[in-house]
């Protein structure tokens, strides 16, 4: 230690534990952490200034420093880097909403977008410039039925990938002969504002089309697609509007399917039975926690839905039923609309939101921000 001093303008300031490591604040030489991994050698941290105090938050396992001149400084080891792709940087003629987002097997990233078609961007992980090499652009002009993309669905059973638009016409990408192609569709039902649609089986398609639920029945001729039976369920629920439409689907097993709706909550759909319950989140007589964008399992099986007023938890008993629980920007949250959310190898949730991504520790509830102060390009994901 005082070696250290000696080196660090002498006095100490403040000393604390960051898990095994120790921080060590100097009054007139900034920062050190003494590395617990490395048999505790010293590491300057990068902070040209006196240190006044250490202060360290294990909820979002954060340190705070207060300086001398230099205001309070966030600290932390974990370390998130952030590979941004701006339309700005690609060769494409207009930019518009990424509303879709898919990679695959090829390690490709297929982004759909509100009214420019299909971006596709291969080995995208990898790509440091972007040209005709290594990027293709697919609108109507190339097979889709419509150049507002929601949705994709890679396919497990058949080497394509599905795409839902605005329609009235269902695509599909073959990897055999790397063309956009239409299901044949032979009933009269049309297939229009798909947000969401997964696989049931090798000839079962779920589709959420507008405020309805399609079951459409597959026929696969060579490599191509189609279909003469198509199944349209509709749900009894308070707002009936168009604009009320189904956002989400999230198969839980082989007969029970989520459904998430704006405006009217969730909805539990036995597709074996043709059984469902409605779950509605108004219980403060809070509207947006209702309208629902998207559906969440974890590794424990609790389901996460993300709202236009935060984040909920629900938990549904044997008996059929259910207690939830809304985090939204009084619990932290930097933004209460939540677009997507993804579960990391350690069980935590990332959130997008209007104002950035979230990491969400649900054994702690905190919250962690990103946003354009933290490499994001944007803050509206």
């Amino acid at each position: 230690i005082l070696y250290l001093m000696n080196q660090n303008g002498g006095i100490i300031s403040s000393i604390i534990q960051d898990e095994k490591d120790i921080l060590i604040g100097f009054l007139m030489g900034g920062l050190l952490r003494l590395d617990s991994h490395r048999n505790y050698q010293s590491e300057r941290i990068d902070i040209d200034c006196g240190i006044f105090s250490l202060w360290k938050d294990d909820v979002q396992n954060i340190v705070w420093i207060g300086t001398d001149g230099q205001g309070v400084y966030s600290y932390t080891k974990d370390d998130y880097i952030f590979k941004n792709i701006n339309l700005k940087e690609l060769p494409i003629n207009k930019e518009r909403p990424v509303r879709a987002i898919q990679t695959d097997h090829l390690n490709d990233l297929w982004l759909g977008t509100k009214d420019n078609g299909i971006i596709r961007i291969k080995g995208y992980d990898s790509s440091v410039d972007y040209s005709s090499k290594n990027l293709s652009h697919f609108t109507i002009n190339d097979g889709l039925s419509n150049d507002a993309v929601f949705s994709f669905a890679l396919s497990f059973s058949n080497n394509i990938l599905w795409i839902g638009s605005d329609g009235p016409n269902l695509n599909y990408y073959s990897y055999y002969d790397k063309k956009i192609h239409t299901l044949t569709n032979h009933t009269s039902t049309s297939i229009i504002k798909v947000h969401s649609l997964f696989e049931g089986s090798d000839s079962v398609l779920w589709v959420a089309s507008g405020n309805s639920l399609l079951r459409i029945l597959l026929t696969k001729k060579g490599n191509a697609f189609e279909t003469r039976n198509i199944k349209k369920y509709t749900f009894e629920v308070k707002n009936r509007q168009s604009f009320n439409q189904i956002f989400s689907l999230y198969p839980e097993n082989d007969s029970i399917i989520w459904i998430g709706m704006r405006g009217n909550g969730v909805i539990r759909f036995n597709a074996r039975t043709e059984d469902y319950k409605l779950i509605t989140f108004d219980r403060n007589s809070l509207a947006p926690t209702n309208d629902i964008l998207c559906i969440h399992q974890d590794k424990n099986k609790t389901f996460w839905f993300g709202s236009s007023y935060g984040i909920i938890r629900l938990d549904v008993h044997p008996d059929g039923n259910y207690e939830y629980r809304n985090y939204n920007e009084n619990d932290g949250l930097i933004n209460n609309t939540i677009h997507g959310i993804l579960e990391d190898s350690e069980g935590k949730l990332w959130l997008s939101s209007n104002k950035g991504l979230m990491l969400f520790d649900s054994i702690k509830e905190s919250f962690r921000s990103f946003n354009q102060k933290t490499g994001l390009k944007n803050n509206r994901i």
